[in-house]
């Protein structure tokens, strides 16, 4: 497996369709938009958005962003946008992608990183993140959760 930055990888188009299907045209974004932020958002600073690729075919894609869940601005960074097509779940890919965001985020002077989730909280925890409480998304019940990342707490 490896793990690039989307913009540029050719794979822009299919991974910001997964993205646009799953969430973000809730979110009010054209598709056209979404595979555009795709494309443009090729970090070192958030936002970046990763895509993992075995044998060259896109598995996952994951993004750390400044602000995802947009009634707590406060907050940031975020871990957003974790995606792993059926075919490949349950073979460690959505596991490399977070600790990819997590060590990207921890390199990049953060000390805490924020997700939240309708329904892979257990995923989640497995990995070390916390529930900080629940939050709504668009009228849908998610758990918001957190990770320290600093150099008190080091990733494995």
């Amino acid at each position: 497996m490896r793990i690039s930055i989307l913009g540029g990888s050719g794979h822009e188009a299919e991974v910001g369709g997964w993205l646009h299907r799953t969430w973000w045209a809730i979110d009010g974004w054209s598709l056209s938009e979404t595979i555009d932020y795709c494309a443009r958002a090729r970090g070192p600073a958030a936002p970046t958005v990763w895509v993992a690729t075995v044998g060259g075919r896109p598995m996952g894609t994951v993004a750390l962003d400044l602000d995802d869940l947009f009634q707590r601005p406060e907050l940031n960074p975020w871990l957003a946008s974790l995606y792993v097509t059926p075919d490949a779940r349950g073979g460690g890919i959505g596991a490399a992608l977070v600790r990819h965001v997590e060590q990207h985020a921890a390199a990049a002077g953060f000390d805490r990183i924020w997700l939240f989730t309708p329904d892979k909280s257990a995923f989640y925890n497995r990995l070390g993140w916390r529930h900080e409480g629940p939050e709504n998304w668009h009228g849908e019940a998610v758990t918001l959760m957190s990770r320290q990342i600093g150099a008190s707490s080091p990733l494995p």
